[in-house]
């Protein structure tokens, strides 16, 4: 689950670009978000906010979905960061004001965690010689909807609501098994344990900086 999350996770308050005439638009998305409920497993951490920096592509020729990487911090000291994408619905109103639905997923890595990208992971990733990590895996199913104004190119601001779902695996503590012969060995056995939650409603504002 951590890792399909981290590799399609996805963001909220993406704006749309609704100028017709341009045929695609590399866009740079900054913004603050508010949360009034923010819980991670059994952690609230209410209110929360944080910032977060977010780039996109958007081709109205093409299609009316708009593609985006996330990437933010802040939320509270125990959280490092969390990173995703996501996929929103352009609905252009008129030339200067679009609507976006959209939805995407997000991992979250957790400050006292003990698998970092390293060389030494990325190898044991590839060759599978070590054991699966045991910390615990945080993700969240983000529905969202954001609304942008055009001021003047290549400037936009946008306004922004969500809700997040939150997935947490959690590894805990089955059993303990005590073998002896020669010294005494202590064996411990973990499960998985998994919950589903809802944090509550979100908003956020931010601008937009067309970038091609």
């Amino acid at each position: 689950m951590k890792k399909i999350v981290f590799l399609i996770a996805f963001t909220a308050g993406i704006s749309a670009d609704v100028y017709a005439q341009e045929d695609s638009r590399i866009v740079l998305s900054i913004n603050s978000g508010f949360f009034p409920e923010f819980r991670i497993h059994e952690a609230e951490y209410t209110p929360s906010s944080a910032y977060s920096f977010q780039l996109s592509f958007y081709d109205m020729d093409d299609t009316r979905l708009r593609y985006s990487f996330h990437y933010a911090r802040g939320y509270h000291r125990s959280v490092s960061y969390s990173a995703g994408l996501s996929a929103g619905y352009v609905i252009p109103l008129s030339d200067r004001f679009s609507l976006t639905p959209g939805l995407g997923v997000m991992n979250y890595k957790m400050a006292d965690r003990t698998c970092r990208i390293s060389f030494r992971s990325i190898m044991n990733t590839i060759f599978d010689v070590d054991e699966s990590c045991p910390d615990d895996s945080h993700g969240s199913l983000n529905l969202f909807l954001s609304s942008e104004i055009k001021i003047t190119e290549p400037f936009s601001i946008f306004l922004q609501t969500g809700y997040r779902i939150m997935h947490n695996s959690i590894r805990m503590l089955e059993r303990t098994e005590t073998l002896s012969g020669g010294g005494t060995i202590e064996h411990k056995f973990y499960k998985r344990e998994n919950s589903l939650h809802g944090t509550g409603l979100e908003f956020g504002i931010g601008i937009k900086i067309d970038l091609f």
